[in-house]
């Protein structure tokens, strides 16, 4: 499908959606309005006929405008950024494969709290903490867990950060590529955010 059919369909189907809700452009066009009061930015502003051009014709709706249309249909805004070709579900993949030299803190984002992802749900007894060895190797169960479960595992007492691919500031004891937890406790001092990898 080429970027000129396929925007307008994206356009359809948000007409599609409005229907369905039994929405009128009027309604969303009132409903618009307290995104903006609550806001305080008049970008989020959706009038009748924006919206109608935006539901037949190729036009590309903004980021504040699509954050409207979220919020009033009750749809993900990520579903509506996949109207346009836009899949935030792959932003993780594409950043796994373009990583950075540099070392940098790892954001968890989340887009979809409702998936599972396999995860350790319990260690091998003999594991040895004290000891640098292969994932595979200290868990004895991986299981299905909920992503909403493990967004919440420590991220308040810990951040986590990323040896950059040409860091070799604490090599061998921290090879390049790693991932490391960081207590909020060293977060004042680098060489003990660095000690505490995963």
């Amino acid at each position: 499908m080429s970027e000129t059919k396929s925007t307008l369909r994206a356009g359809e189907q948000l007409k599609e959606l409005r229907l369905r809700l039994g929405m009128t452009t009027r309604d969303v066009t009132d409903l618009s309005q307290k995104i903006i009061d609550s806001e305080g930015n008049q970008e989020f502003h959706i009038s009748n006929a924006w919206l109608t051009e935006i539901e037949n014709s190729e036009s590309v709706p903004s980021i504040y405008k699509l954050y409207s249309l979220s919020v009033i249909y009750h749809v993900k805004f990520g579903d509506l950024l996949q109207l346009y070709g836009v899949d935030v579900q792959r932003i993780n993949k594409l950043q796994i494969e373009m990583p950075l030299p540099q070392t940098h803190l790892t954001p968890v984002e989340v887009f979809d709290q409702t998936g599972t992802v396999t995860f350790p749900v319990r260690f091998d007894r003999g594991f040895d903490r004290d000891k640098t060895n292969l994932l595979s190797r200290m868990v004895e169960i991986w299981g299905e867990v909920p992503i909403a479960v493990i967004q919440h595992l420590d991220v308040r007492h810990s951040m986590y950060g990323y040896i950059g691919l040409e860091d070799r500031t604490l090599y061998p004891l921290l090879r390049p590529g790693s991932f490391v937890q960081i207590e909020r406790q060293h977060q004042e001092d680098p060489a003990a955010q660095m000690a505490d990898g995963l």
